[in-house]
């Protein structure tokens, strides 16, 4: 099988030069849970098995989880920038085809899978691999840092077309300092628990997080809802929130309007909700605003 049985220990090798790794532990022979690890954009398989958070999160996950590697083509991307752009999105529904061929040739070769692990653009890009593939191959899906390619307005249309993906269980974990993460990550998911790590930033999270370990419970927990966390409530109860004036529902309220989920695509009521929070000092509101009005100028002309 591709990659298997390499753990930590294992002597130098070139992780553009094999698709996956595994990080393997000795332990009960009985159902081991694998987990499918995508690294962030530009990264590699050895870079992100090393860093501290995958680390905290393998050791404390134990004996019966495995994490598998998958490393990314075009240099460490699983979807490369718009040719014109990114203010000019990409429309091809196939844009990202060699990663999808990457990842389905692991799930054949290695699986069964219990869930699937992503930072950053690799978080990003595990909506676009559930949208292409049968529901039920993941049982959970974990976001560290990530942000809805709404670049891929091709992939975008998969996501759509597929969400929720079975309700497959979704934690969506956002740094307070993250720069790059934004949680319209959430919104193709049914109840997706976010969790906000105000002091974090762009990470993976680890055991320095104070929610280091709701994220470990989550990732366990298989059988019921925790009672920690906090789940989205969908659009209704977004909608509630965003009324009531909070920013990051109105921001969510906006993602909702503008791609379609959960409602029907409204330009008029996203760019509305954008504005409100990028009001109350969103920054993610604001660029997502200046995205939607280079995509409609007509927005500009009222």
């Amino acid at each position: 099988m591709l990659g298997c049985g390499e753990s930590h220990s294992d002597k130098n090798s070139s992780s553009e030069k094999d698709a996956t790794s595994t990080v393997s532990r000795q332990g009960s022979p009985l159902a081991i849970r694998k987990i499918l690890c995508l690294h962030g954009g530009g990264g590699n398989v050895k870079e992100f098995q090393n860093s501290s958070g995958v680390k905290a999160i393998s050791e404390a996950l134990g004996s019966n989880y495995e994490l598998v590697f998958a490393q990314a083509p075009h240099g460490g991307l699983w979807m490369r920038d718009p040719p014109e752009g990114k203010s000019k999105p990409t429309t091809d529904p196939d844009w990202a085809s060699q990663s999808i061929s990457i990842l389905n040739s692991i799930v054949q070769a290695q699986g069964p899978f219990y869930g699937i692990m992503g930072y950053s653009q690799g978080a990003a890009f595990i909506p676009v691999y559930l949208s292409r593939i049968p529901d039920g191959t993941f049982q959970m899906a974990a976001m560290f840092g990530g942000y809805l390619p709404t670049t891929h307005q091709g992939l975008i249309t998969n996501i759509k077309a597929e969400a929720p993906f079975g309700n497959i269980r979704a934690l969506v974990w956002v740094g307070g300092k993250d720069w790059i993460a934004n949680e319209n990550l959430a919104t193709p998911f049914h109840n997706p628990t976010v969790i906000r790590d105000s002091k974090a930033g762009h990470v993976v999270p680890s055991r320095s997080n104070t929610t280091f370990n709701r994220v470990i419970q989550l990732i366990k927990n298989d059988s019921k809802e925790s009672a920690t966390g906090e789940p989205s409530s969908g659009f209704l109860k977004t909608k509630a929130k965003a009324e009531a004036g909070d920013a990051n529902a109105q921001n969510l309220l906006g993602v909702m309007y503008d791609v379609g989920f959960g409602v029907p695509e409204d330009d008029q009521e996203a760019e509305k909700w954008y504005r409100k929070a990028a009001a109350q000092g969103s920054t993610q509101a604001k660029t997502q605003l200046d995205n939607l009005l280079k995509l409609n100028p007509k927005l500009q002309e009222k």
